[in-house]
């Protein structure tokens, strides 16, 4: 630089990156006498490029800092950011394969898919002003939170969506994943790559031939509504205090409850906001009443931060039936795994059991529906079929493609 300065009168460069030193994982120098280092080339062929390049570009590393190199650092970008994206991206295709999907302009009127939408643009945006800034990690957990966002929330809740092939769901994900990759590609170009030669360049010829060659993605401020992030966030903090309840109460997410009461402040909750909550926590009704009487009229409570949640934990028998039916589900979607069936297949369901709840419980629409059973027939399976044990009752079943 004095020189650079010296003779033009300028600075060579406006900004410099100088990356700090790598040490072994207990703070000492790396060292091929110690041996205190695992073999980089064996950790890239266990885990990968990417999850190294990620790893390290997350690290304090790129900002003068000094990093204690772990291989559990690198297997964590694997499990917590590698898989759940691979895991989204493979989520997609299973169901565009099935629709037979084109990308196509489609309004988005879901309440989760303008949330989702909102969120990419939203992280976008602090990507794009932390890499110009050269705040690598920074950038690095705001893609992460996004890709946690994406797998744990918008595809899990919305997996009945795709299922029934629903188009603004489906454009909405192709959209979120193609500009999702091309945000991450300067982190893990290969992955990046690999997903957007299938998703991309599958569908549109005149496509760029490499996601390196497209341009970066521009946050698109008309899509970004902080106040429906806001608003996912305490329902999502309701989800929390709801799910805490049932654990405290010890019954199960799949025991389905009557009545929820929720207040934010002296706010309700949003109706669409209330839909995803019934459907997260498994309770029929959703009121904003939280008067005294509502209070004592139910069992458990919780409190946080101005949220205020009530369920009312009493079963009854039809709640008890359903539940036992949502159970025995679970079980046959484990049983239909097993023998290869794809999610669109129709079975033959077989059983044999002396348990009156049981009976009910085969003969449930949630049960019917869920296993996508065609032809129900209750026989003597003799050696046949398999043992299952649902809350305690036994039954024996025999699933066939129908």
């Amino acid at each position: 630089m004095i020189l650079g300065t010296a003779l033009f009168g300028k600075s060579p460069y406006k900004n410099v990156a100088v990356n700090g030193i790598v040490l072994a994982e207990d703070g000492q120098k790396m060292s091929k006498r110690l041996k205190n280092y695992p073999d980089p080339t064996a950790i890239m062929d266990k885990y990968g490029a990417d999850a190294m390049r990620f790893y390290l570009l997350s690290s304090p590393a790129v900002k003068g800092g000094d990093l204690n190199f772990s291989e559990k650092g690198v297997d964590e970008v694997i499990k917590g950011l590698v898989l759940k994206l691979w895991n989204s991206y493979s989520f997609f295709v299973t169901y565009a394969l099935i629709a037979n999907f084109k990308p196509e302009n489609v309004e988005n009127k879901d309440i989760l898919d303008k949330w989702v939408l909102s969120r990419l643009n939203n992280t976008i945006k602090t990507v794009t002003e932390e890499l110009d800034n050269y705040e690598l990690p920074i950038a690095a957990r705001a893609i992460g939170d996004f890709i946690d966002d994406l797998s744990n929330w918008y595809i899990r809740r919305n997996r009945k969506r795709f299922a029934a092939r629903d188009k603004e769901a489906l454009n909405t994900l192709y959209e979120v994943l193609v500009k999702l990759c091309q945000l991450l590609a300067p982190y893990m170009p290969f992955v990046t790559e690999e997903i957007y030669q299938n998703l991309v360049l599958n569908l549109d010829s005149k496509a760029n031939e490499s996601i390196h060659l497209s341009d970066f993605p521009l946050a698109s401020k008309d899509v970004i509504d902080n106040k429906l992030e806001e608003d996912m966030d305490v329902l999502r903090k309701f989800v929390e205090m709801g799910l805490s309840i049932r654990d405290r109460s010890k019954i199960k997410v799949r025991q389905p409850l009557s009545k929820v009461w929720a207040t934010y402040g002296k706010d309700p909750i949003v109706k669409d906001m209330q839909r995803i909550l019934l459907e997260e926590l498994n309770i029929k009704l959703c009121s904003s009443d939280n008067k005294s009487y509502v209070r004592k009229s139910a069992e458990s409570l919780n409190y946080k931060k101005g949220l205020d949640i009530v369920i009312d934990i009493n079963i009854t028998k039809e709640l008890e039936s359903e539940g036992l039916a949502r159970e025995l589900l679970r079980k046959i979607q484990v049983l239909r795994k097993e023998i290869g069936l794809s999610i669109e297949d129709e079975i033959i369901l077989s059983y044999e059991t002396d348990d009156e709840d049981l009976v009910k419980a085969t003969n449930h629409k949630v049960f019917i529906d869920g296993a996508k059973v065609k032809l129900l027939k209750e026989s003597d399976l003799a050696d046949e079929g398999k043992n299952l044990t649902v809350n305690d009752k036994k039954i024996k079943v025999e699933i066939k493609k129908a």
